[in-house]
């Protein structure tokens, strides 16, 4: 059974009650000896002088912040390509040891000059004009601030015989909820000069489908980056990329017959913004 907390009072009471009972214990012990009960001598502290005491909470130590570990760029590559083609550049294998990567930025000639803003998400694309190897830059940042960089080399060559690279296009909305079956449609691509035989879909941590149409559903909330990868009849290849956003949906709630989503944009599980049906 739980003892009450003692105050003051109860507390000199109590201590008195057991110097009784141990001083009662002593004389019997003493006389069941034979000895003198009339020479033992108690010292018992005076009531009067013992003080109660609150009890003291433990001082915690002291907080000692760990140091901070830098990011890990990597620029994926080395890519490959033509003129004119779309060339898909992937940072996705970038990672941050103690806490996660916010931006990525492309310097594409490797003349000190990054030709993108911070970007959110690893993967981006670039057209080059011009045939030769170009040395590119990534530089990426973790939510600390720290930067980390990586280089690889893309080479483009020109088409053989003057062919014309078939071009994707993609059909999808551009919002959608966590766990929602979505479609993504590639049947407006082309092929001027002959006919796509193959249309591939990249979707997370390179997860592949193949097919003029596909459905995909995304586990967690966030930005993601879709990139479409078609081959014509030529084996000539090109890309692109779709961006969409997915949201979480937290909790619903109904105001005056309408009904609210309290959603979650980024995938950190929290809300942090509000949509209606």
């Amino acid at each position: 059974m739980k003892k009450p907390f003692q105050t003051k009072d109860n507390w000199k009471a109590t201590t008195l009650l057991v110097v009784s009972i141990m001083f009662y214990s002593t004389l019997l012990a003493t006389s069941a000896m034979g000895e003198d009960v009339s020479r033992i001598t108690i010292i018992v502290a005076s009531q009067s002088s013992a003080e109660f005491q609150e009890p003291v909470e433990p001082t915690p130590p002291p907080y000692i912040p760990q140091e901070n570990k830098p990011p890990v760029a990597d620029a994926g590559g080395p890519y490959y390509g033509y003129i004119n083609q779309t060339i898909v550049l992937n940072a996705s294998k970038s990672f941050d040891p103690d806490g996660k990567i916010i931006g990525y930025r492309w310097d594409l000639n490797n003349d000190g000059l990054y030709d993108t803003e911070w970007l959110t998400q690893p993967i981006t694309t670039y057209t080059y004009t011009k045939t030769g190897n170009y040395t590119i830059k990534l530089q990426v940042k973790d939510n600390n601030n720290t930067l980390a960089n990586d280089t690889t080399v893309v080479h483009i060559t020109s088409l053989k015989e003057e062919k014309i690279l078939p071009i994707p296009l993609i059909i999808a909305p551009n919002i959608a909820f966590s766990n929602q079956n979505i479609t993504f449609d590639a049947s407006k691509s082309f092929d001027i000069d002959g006919e796509i035989t193959n249309y591939t879909w990249i979707f997370e941590e390179n997860q592949k489908v193949f097919g003029v149409k596909v459905n995909y559903s995304f586990e967690t909330a966030g930005n993601k980056s879709i990139v479409l990868k078609i081959t014509d009849n030529d084996n000539l290849t090109n890309y692109t990329i779709f961006n969409i956003k997915i949201i979480s949906i937290i909790k619903e709630i109904a105001i005056e017959n309408t009904l609210y989503y309290l959603v979650d944009t980024d995938g950190d599980n929290q809300i942090n913004a509000i949509a209606n049906s």
